[in-house]
Protein backbone atom coordinates (compact mmCIF):
# COMPACT_ATOMS: atom_id res chain seq x y z
CA UNK A 1 0.00 0.00 0.00
CA UNK A 2 2.64 2.48 1.29
CA UNK A 3 4.36 2.62 -2.75
CA UNK A 4 0.70 2.46 -4.53
CA UNK A 5 -0.71 5.21 -2.48
CA UNK A 6 2.24 7.07 -3.35
CA UNK A 7 1.60 6.73 -7.01
CA UNK A 8 -2.25 7.51 -6.43
CA UNK A 9 -0.91 10.79 -4.98
CA UNK A 10 1.51 11.71 -7.75
CA UNK A 11 -1.42 10.95 -10.52
CA UNK A 12 -3.82 12.92 -8.36
CA UNK A 13 -1.42 15.97 -8.58
CA UNK A 14 -0.85 15.57 -12.34
CA UNK A 15 -4.25 15.30 -13.38
CA UNK A 16 -4.96 18.83 -11.15
CA UNK A 17 -1.95 19.95 -12.65
CA UNK A 18 -3.76 19.66 -15.70
CA UNK A 19 -2.48 16.72 -17.28
CA UNK A 20 -5.99 14.44 -17.52
CA UNK A 21 -4.63 11.51 -19.39
CA UNK A 22 -3.38 10.07 -15.70
CA UNK A 23 -7.21 9.31 -14.92
CA UNK A 24 -6.10 6.18 -16.75
CA UNK A 25 -3.70 5.45 -14.23
CA UNK A 26 -5.62 7.35 -11.01
CA UNK A 27 -8.66 5.06 -11.23
CA UNK A 28 -7.04 1.56 -11.68
CA UNK A 29 -4.18 2.55 -8.82
CA UNK A 30 -7.26 2.52 -6.82
CA UNK A 31 -8.77 -0.59 -8.53
CA UNK A 32 -5.34 -2.42 -7.26
CA UNK A 33 -5.43 -1.13 -3.96
CA UNK A 34 -8.75 -3.42 -3.13
CA UNK A 35 -6.13 -6.43 -3.30
CA UNK A 36 -4.58 -5.37 -0.33
CA UNK A 37 -6.63 -3.21 1.55
CA UNK A 38 -10.00 -3.03 0.60
CA UNK A 39 -11.48 -0.99 3.30
CA UNK A 40 -9.11 2.13 2.49
CA UNK A 41 -9.57 1.68 -1.23
CA UNK A 42 -13.07 2.34 -0.80
CA UNK A 43 -12.81 5.21 1.34
CA UNK A 44 -9.90 6.48 -1.24
CA UNK A 45 -12.03 5.88 -4.13
CA UNK A 46 -15.37 7.71 -2.06
CA UNK A 47 -12.87 10.79 -1.37
CA UNK A 48 -11.52 11.04 -5.29
CA UNK A 49 -15.02 11.25 -6.42
CA UNK A 50 -15.65 13.78 -3.86
CA UNK A 51 -12.51 15.58 -4.15
CA UNK A 52 -13.93 16.18 -8.09
CA UNK A 53 -16.84 16.66 -7.54
CA UNK A 54 -16.33 19.93 -5.40
CA UNK A 55 -13.29 21.52 -6.98
CA UNK A 56 -12.70 20.08 -10.50
CA UNK A 57 -16.44 18.77 -12.26
CA UNK A 58 -17.05 19.07 -15.70
CA UNK A 59 -17.77 16.88 -19.22
CA UNK A 60 -14.03 16.11 -19.60
CA UNK A 61 -13.87 15.57 -16.06
CA UNK A 62 -16.26 13.09 -15.98
CA UNK A 63 -15.45 11.87 -19.26
CA UNK A 64 -11.70 10.71 -17.84
CA UNK A 65 -13.37 9.35 -14.82
CA UNK A 66 -15.53 6.85 -17.19
CA UNK A 67 -12.60 6.14 -19.16
CA UNK A 68 -10.41 5.41 -15.91
CA UNK A 69 -12.48 3.16 -14.44
CA UNK A 70 -13.45 1.67 -17.59
CA UNK A 71 -9.87 0.74 -17.31
CA UNK A 72 -10.23 -0.34 -13.69
CA UNK A 73 -11.77 -3.10 -14.48
CA UNK A 74 -9.44 -5.32 -15.15
CA UNK A 75 -7.83 -5.04 -12.35
CA UNK A 76 -11.53 -5.28 -10.28
CA UNK A 77 -12.02 -8.71 -12.32
CA UNK A 78 -10.53 -10.97 -9.65
CA UNK A 79 -12.61 -9.39 -7.12
CA UNK A 80 -15.82 -10.18 -9.39
CA UNK A 81 -14.60 -13.97 -10.10
CA UNK A 82 -14.32 -14.18 -6.85
CA UNK A 83 -17.84 -12.73 -5.79
CA UNK A 84 -19.23 -15.18 -8.22
CA UNK A 85 -17.84 -18.31 -6.78
CA UNK A 86 -18.43 -17.21 -3.32
CA UNK A 87 -22.20 -16.74 -3.60
CA UNK A 88 -21.82 -12.92 -4.07
CA UNK A 89 -20.19 -12.58 -0.47
CA UNK A 90 -18.91 -9.32 -1.49
CA UNK A 91 -21.66 -7.75 -2.71
CA UNK A 92 -24.31 -9.33 -0.18
CA UNK A 93 -21.69 -7.78 2.46
CA UNK A 94 -21.93 -3.85 0.86
CA UNK A 95 -25.60 -4.46 0.13
CA UNK A 96 -26.64 -5.27 3.90
CA UNK A 97 -24.47 -2.57 5.32
CA UNK A 98 -26.35 0.00 3.10
CA UNK A 99 -29.67 -1.23 3.89
CA UNK A 100 -28.89 -1.01 7.77
CA UNK A 101 -28.83 -4.46 8.61
CA UNK A 102 -26.44 -5.37 11.18
CA UNK A 103 -26.64 -1.79 11.98
CA UNK A 104 -25.32 -0.73 8.41
CA UNK A 105 -25.72 2.90 8.18
CA UNK A 106 -29.11 3.26 10.08
CA UNK A 107 -27.37 4.54 13.14
CA UNK A 108 -28.69 7.17 15.58
CA UNK A 109 -27.44 10.61 15.67
CA UNK A 110 -25.95 9.94 19.02
CA UNK A 111 -24.14 7.14 18.19
CA UNK A 112 -23.40 9.20 14.84
CA UNK A 113 -21.64 11.99 17.27
CA UNK A 114 -19.63 8.62 19.01
CA UNK A 115 -18.60 7.50 15.63
CA UNK A 116 -17.12 10.53 14.83
CA UNK A 117 -14.53 10.54 18.17
CA UNK A 118 -14.21 6.54 17.37
CA UNK A 119 -12.70 7.21 13.83
CA UNK A 120 -11.23 10.30 14.76
CA UNK A 121 -8.46 8.59 17.16
CA UNK A 122 -7.35 5.86 14.53
CA UNK A 123 -6.71 9.06 12.06
CA UNK A 124 -4.34 10.48 14.94
CA UNK A 125 -2.73 7.01 15.80
CA UNK A 126 -1.93 7.06 11.97
CA UNK A 127 -0.26 10.38 11.73
CA UNK A 128 1.92 10.02 14.45
CA UNK A 129 3.40 6.41 13.12
CA UNK A 130 4.87 8.39 10.67
CA UNK A 131 7.34 10.17 12.63
CA UNK A 132 9.34 8.95 15.21
CA UNK A 133 7.75 8.98 18.76
CA UNK A 134 8.31 5.61 20.48
CA UNK A 135 11.63 6.07 22.02
CA UNK A 136 12.35 9.50 20.51
CA UNK A 137 10.17 11.90 21.85
CA UNK A 138 6.25 11.82 21.92
CA UNK A 139 5.37 15.14 21.24
CA UNK A 140 7.55 15.17 18.16
CA UNK A 141 4.60 14.49 15.59
CA UNK A 142 3.05 17.38 16.60
CA UNK A 143 6.11 19.75 16.87
CA UNK A 144 6.98 18.63 13.10
CA UNK A 145 3.23 19.63 12.64
CA UNK A 146 3.98 23.07 14.22
CA UNK A 147 7.34 23.27 12.27
CA UNK A 148 5.79 22.70 8.65
CA UNK A 149 2.97 24.87 9.45
CA UNK A 150 5.07 27.88 10.75
CA UNK A 151 7.58 27.61 7.86
CA UNK A 152 4.80 27.51 5.09
CA UNK A 153 3.30 30.36 6.94
CA UNK A 154 6.15 32.33 7.47
CA UNK A 155 7.72 31.54 4.06
CA UNK A 156 5.54 31.05 1.70
CA UNK A 157 7.41 33.21 -1.14
CA UNK A 158 9.66 30.73 -1.28
CA UNK A 159 7.29 27.96 -2.81
CA UNK A 160 6.15 27.91 -6.28
CA UNK A 161 2.72 27.33 -7.12
CA UNK A 162 2.55 23.53 -8.45
CA UNK A 163 4.43 23.03 -4.65
CA UNK A 164 1.50 25.09 -3.31
CA UNK A 165 -0.84 23.03 -5.24
CA UNK A 166 0.63 20.13 -4.15
CA UNK A 167 0.60 20.84 -0.62
CA UNK A 168 -3.49 21.66 -0.49
CA UNK A 169 -4.21 18.80 -2.88
CA UNK A 170 -2.76 16.21 -0.80
CA UNK A 171 -3.70 17.50 2.44
CA UNK A 172 -7.41 17.73 1.24
CA UNK A 173 -7.69 14.10 0.65
CA UNK A 174 -6.97 12.90 4.28
CA UNK A 175 -10.13 15.56 5.40
CA UNK A 176 -12.22 14.11 2.75
CA UNK A 177 -11.44 10.53 3.68
CA UNK A 178 -12.11 11.33 7.12
CA UNK A 179 -15.36 12.31 6.00
CA UNK A 180 -16.00 9.39 3.72
CA UNK A 181 -15.22 7.07 7.00
CA UNK A 182 -17.83 9.02 9.28
CA UNK A 183 -20.68 7.21 8.03
CA UNK A 184 -18.83 3.65 8.54
CA UNK A 185 -21.04 1.89 11.82
CA UNK A 186 -18.07 0.52 13.09
CA UNK A 187 -14.65 1.62 14.58
CA UNK A 188 -11.75 2.06 12.22
CA UNK A 189 -8.76 -1.01 12.45
CA UNK A 190 -5.50 0.37 12.57
CA UNK A 191 -4.42 -1.73 9.36
CA UNK A 192 -7.57 0.11 7.25
CA UNK A 193 -4.91 3.03 7.11
CA UNK A 194 -1.64 1.12 5.92
CA UNK A 195 0.51 3.34 3.96
CA UNK A 196 -1.93 6.63 5.11
CA UNK A 197 0.75 8.44 5.97
CA UNK A 198 2.28 8.87 2.84
CA UNK A 199 -0.09 11.73 3.11
CA UNK A 200 1.25 13.82 5.58
CA UNK A 201 5.12 12.67 4.94
CA UNK A 202 5.15 13.97 1.59
CA UNK A 203 3.69 17.82 2.52
CA UNK A 204 5.72 17.76 5.35
CA UNK A 205 8.92 16.90 3.64
CA UNK A 206 8.54 19.58 0.89
CA UNK A 207 8.02 22.30 3.47
CA UNK A 208 10.60 21.29 5.83
CA UNK A 209 12.77 20.89 2.52
CA UNK A 210 12.84 24.52 2.43
CA UNK A 211 14.94 25.11 5.54
CA UNK A 212 17.88 23.81 3.60
CA UNK A 213 17.75 27.08 2.18
CA UNK A 214 19.68 28.15 5.07
CA UNK A 215 22.81 27.47 7.31
CA UNK A 216 20.23 27.46 10.23
CA UNK A 217 18.26 24.64 8.74
CA UNK A 218 21.06 22.84 7.45
CA UNK A 219 23.06 22.44 11.02
CA UNK A 220 19.70 21.68 12.33
CA UNK A 221 19.00 18.90 9.93
CA UNK A 222 22.73 17.66 10.67
CA UNK A 223 21.59 17.68 14.36
CA UNK A 224 18.38 15.53 13.88
CA UNK A 225 20.20 13.08 12.00
CA UNK A 226 22.88 12.45 14.37
CA UNK A 227 20.53 12.31 16.77
CA UNK A 228 18.01 9.89 15.80
CA UNK A 229 21.00 7.57 14.24
CA UNK A 230 21.45 5.26 17.19
CA UNK A 231 17.64 4.64 17.50
CA UNK A 232 17.57 3.95 13.73
CA UNK A 233 20.70 1.60 14.00
CA UNK A 234 19.05 -0.17 16.93
CA UNK A 235 15.87 -0.64 15.35
CA UNK A 236 17.43 -2.27 12.34
CA UNK A 237 19.72 -4.70 14.93
CA UNK A 238 16.97 -5.53 16.55
CA UNK A 239 14.54 -6.16 13.42
CA UNK A 240 16.92 -8.04 11.46
CA UNK A 241 19.60 -9.34 13.52
CA UNK A 242 18.46 -10.31 17.07
CA UNK A 243 16.68 -13.50 17.41
CA UNK A 244 13.35 -13.08 17.08
CA UNK A 245 11.26 -13.06 20.00
CA UNK A 246 9.19 -16.61 20.55
CA UNK A 247 7.14 -14.29 23.74
CA UNK A 248 5.07 -12.88 20.83
CA UNK A 249 2.70 -14.27 18.50
CA UNK A 250 3.45 -10.80 16.06
CA UNK A 251 6.70 -12.91 15.75
CA UNK A 252 6.90 -15.91 13.37
CA UNK A 253 8.56 -17.62 16.16
CA UNK A 254 6.08 -17.69 18.35
CA UNK A 255 3.68 -19.22 16.06
CA UNK A 256 6.29 -21.68 15.20
CA UNK A 257 6.71 -22.54 18.81
CA UNK A 258 2.62 -23.01 18.67
CA UNK A 259 1.98 -25.38 15.99
CA UNK A 260 5.29 -27.33 16.97
CA UNK A 261 3.66 -27.64 20.45
CA UNK A 262 0.23 -29.03 18.82
CA UNK A 263 1.96 -31.66 16.22
CA UNK A 264 3.83 -32.56 19.77
CA UNK A 265 0.36 -33.11 21.30
CA UNK A 266 -0.71 -34.94 18.31
CA UNK A 267 1.89 -37.43 18.70
CA UNK A 268 1.78 -38.76 15.06
CA UNK A 269 -2.11 -38.85 14.70
CA UNK A 270 -4.37 -37.05 12.34
CA UNK A 271 -6.22 -34.22 13.40
CA UNK A 272 -7.49 -30.86 12.28
CA UNK A 273 -6.55 -27.67 12.97
CA UNK A 274 -9.05 -24.26 13.22
CA UNK A 275 -7.32 -21.06 13.81
CA UNK A 276 -8.98 -17.94 15.19
CA UNK A 277 -7.14 -14.52 14.79
CA UNK A 278 -9.23 -11.00 15.16
CA UNK A 279 -8.26 -9.69 11.69
CA UNK A 280 -10.73 -12.84 10.95
CA UNK A 281 -8.54 -13.97 8.07
CA UNK A 282 -5.91 -15.78 9.63
CA UNK A 283 -2.72 -15.98 6.73
CA UNK A 284 0.33 -15.51 8.76
CA UNK A 285 -0.95 -19.10 10.63
CA UNK A 286 -1.80 -20.63 7.69
CA UNK A 287 1.39 -20.20 5.81
CA UNK A 288 3.48 -21.34 8.86
CA UNK A 289 2.01 -24.59 8.99
CA UNK A 290 2.23 -25.27 5.13
CA UNK A 291 5.28 -23.87 5.24
CA UNK A 292 7.02 -25.22 8.50
CA UNK A 293 4.84 -27.49 9.77
CA UNK A 294 3.91 -29.51 6.76
CA UNK A 295 8.02 -29.92 5.97
CA UNK A 296 8.94 -30.67 9.48
CA UNK A 297 6.22 -33.01 10.18
CA UNK A 298 5.39 -34.39 7.22
CA UNK A 299 1.21 -33.68 7.30
CA UNK A 300 -1.06 -31.07 7.30
CA UNK A 301 -4.19 -31.20 9.28
CA UNK A 302 -7.67 -31.03 8.03
CA UNK A 303 -9.90 -27.96 8.74
CA UNK A 304 -12.86 -29.91 9.83
CA UNK A 305 -14.60 -30.43 13.28
CA UNK A 306 -13.92 -33.88 13.15
CA UNK A 307 -11.79 -37.00 15.75
CA UNK A 308 -9.21 -34.99 17.62
CA UNK A 309 -9.01 -31.40 16.59
CA UNK A 310 -7.37 -28.37 18.01
CA UNK A 311 -8.34 -24.49 18.08
CA UNK A 312 -5.39 -21.87 17.87
CA UNK A 313 -6.69 -18.79 19.53
CA UNK A 314 -5.40 -15.33 18.99
CA UNK A 315 -6.42 -13.05 22.07
CA UNK A 316 -7.29 -9.72 20.54
CA UNK A 317 -5.21 -6.88 22.83
CA UNK A 318 -8.97 -4.74 22.59
CA UNK A 319 -11.14 -7.47 23.18
CA UNK A 320 -9.37 -9.93 25.65
CA UNK A 321 -12.36 -12.36 25.38
CA UNK A 322 -13.03 -12.07 21.71
CA UNK A 323 -12.28 -15.88 21.16
CA UNK A 324 -15.03 -16.73 23.65
CA UNK A 325 -17.98 -15.95 21.00
CA UNK A 326 -15.44 -17.73 18.68
CA UNK A 327 -16.02 -20.62 20.41
CA UNK A 328 -19.82 -20.19 21.11
CA UNK A 329 -20.85 -19.50 17.71
CA UNK A 330 -18.64 -21.14 15.56
CA UNK A 331 -16.71 -23.83 16.94
CA UNK A 332 -19.34 -24.60 19.29
CA UNK A 333 -18.98 -28.78 19.11
CA UNK A 334 -16.43 -31.00 20.26
CA UNK A 335 -15.43 -32.13 24.09
CA UNK A 336 -12.84 -30.02 25.17
CA UNK A 337 -9.98 -32.26 26.54
CA UNK A 338 -7.43 -29.61 27.47
CA UNK A 339 -6.46 -26.14 27.11
CA UNK A 340 -2.55 -24.15 27.11
CA UNK A 341 -1.83 -21.02 27.10
CA UNK A 342 1.45 -20.57 25.55
CA UNK A 343 4.37 -17.89 26.51
CA UNK A 344 3.61 -16.33 23.02
CA UNK A 345 0.13 -15.56 24.69
CA UNK A 346 -1.69 -17.75 22.12
CA UNK A 347 -4.26 -20.25 23.37
CA UNK A 348 -4.16 -23.86 22.28
CA UNK A 349 -7.32 -25.88 22.86
CA UNK A 350 -7.46 -29.86 22.48
CA UNK A 351 -11.05 -30.94 21.49
CA UNK A 352 -12.64 -34.50 21.18
CA UNK A 353 -15.45 -34.93 18.13
CA UNK A 354 -18.32 -36.26 19.85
Amino acid sequence: MWPIITFYIIFLFLIVSGRQKFHLFLWPTIALMTHFQTALAVFLFMATILYFAVFKWNFNIKRYILFGILVSSIFLLPQVIFDLRHDFLMSRSLVSQIKGEDRGLSVSKKEKKKLITIHKDPFIINYNSGFLSHGYSPDFPLLVALASFLVFFLRRKDFRKEEVLFIKTTLTIPLLVFLATVFYPFPLRYWFLTGFEMFYILPISLTLSKLLNFTFGKILAAVFIASILPLILGRINDSYFKNPDDKSFSKIKGIKKAIDYIYQDGKGEKFGLLVFAPPVYTPNYDYVVWWYGRNKYGYTPHSEKKGTFYLLMEPDPHKKHSYKGWLETVIITGKTIKQEKLPSGLIVEKRQAE
